[in-house]
């Protein structure tokens, strides 16, 4: 018998509590201030709600922008939403262990994720919230890109342009969260101190004085 993958069992445990979670509180988690408001306006004009120029909403609104142009009833476009914003931790910890094989940090995306909806659970619509777990993502891709003898700069160049100009613009506080990582990265991972890691910072740092 194969021994047993515990990281994955625990994986698998966690996205299918959260998804429970996520269908079974959904009126709660919908009716509430911003996202109450964002799901009128998208039913109301046919169209994904942007808010405050932070783009990275969108994502979170995927699912119900289309039930809403499937004609699907009120309370099937509340799960949806409630659902979408529960799938973005989750895909993400999905590609930080499938695809860049860390499950060290699809571990550290699903514990940020607890530990921020201690407070957030009902509010899921927090743009700073959604840029990291954008910004997990970016981290493995990195450890995983680092690793790779035979990585392609043109993937490092496309994947830190979409990464990083997601992650500043999602909320003005990020740009601090990316420049302490960067700071913590160079300490950490000696294989990965590379003059190539000024790109996503100035990437970073240029979307933010763009969007101010």
């Amino acid at each position: 018998l194969k021994r047993l993958d515990t990281t994955k069992i625990t994986l698998v445990l966690l996205f299918t509590t959260l998804i429970a979670l996520a269908v079974y509180f959904a009126n709660e988690r919908i009716i509430y201030t911003d996202t109450a408001v964002y799901m009128d306006v998208m039913i109301q004009e046919r169209a994904l709600f942007i808010a405050t120029n932070r783009f990275i909403s969108v994502f979170a609104q995927l699912l119900p922008w289309l039930g809403i142009y499937l004609g699907l009833p009120l309370k099937t476009l509340i799960i949806l939403y409630s659902l979408n914003a529960m799938l973005l931790p989750v895909i993400g910890a999905f590609i930080c262990f499938h695809i860049f094989k860390s499950k060290e940090t699809a571990l550290g995306l699903l514990l940020f994720y607890l530990i921020m909806n201690f407070w957030l659970f009902y509010y899921p619509v927090s743009e700073f919230q959604m840029g990291l777990y954008f910004f997990f993502v970016y981290h493995a891709f990195l450890l995983h890109y680092f690793k790779n003898e035979n990585r392609k700069l043109w993937v490092f160049v496309l994947m830190s342009l979409f990464m990083m100009i997601t992650i500043a613009i999602s909320h003005p506080l990020s740009i601090f969260v990316i420049v302490a990582w960067l700071a913590w990265w160079l300490l950490e991972y000696p294989y990965g101190r590379k003059w190539i890691l000024a790109l996503p910072l100035t990437i970073a740092l240029a979307s933010c004085l763009i969007r101010d």
